[in-house]
């Protein structure tokens, strides 16, 4: 079984991302993404999905994505009628 928790697109390598969560679990700065890594540290899995197609547009597919998932750490990019539900929850 797994759970999406959090979906996010980057321009970044995926070294260099992964390198910048691993350091957001020393800091506070994003405070639901800090306590999904530390209060699940042992259950993590870090999944990617090569895009490389240009005339995909990745913040849409981000939106979409995190509209139709709904993960809970996802704070941002959901489209305007779904963030105000996140905004209510």
């Amino acid at each position: 079984h797994g759970f999406i928790m959090y979906v996010g697109i980057t321009n970044r390598t995926l070294r260099a991302r992964y390198e910048e969560y691993i350091r957001e679990r020393q800091r506070n700065k994003r405070p639901a993404v800090h306590f999904m890594l530390n209060a699940y540290k042992d259950d993590l899995y870090f999944t990617f999905v090569p895009v490389t197609n240009p005339r995909i547009d990745l913040n849409e597919m981000e939106t979409s994505l995190n509209d139709a998932i709904f993960p809970p750490v996802s704070k941002m990019d959901f489209s305007a009628e779904m963030r105000s539900v996140r905004n209510a929850l």
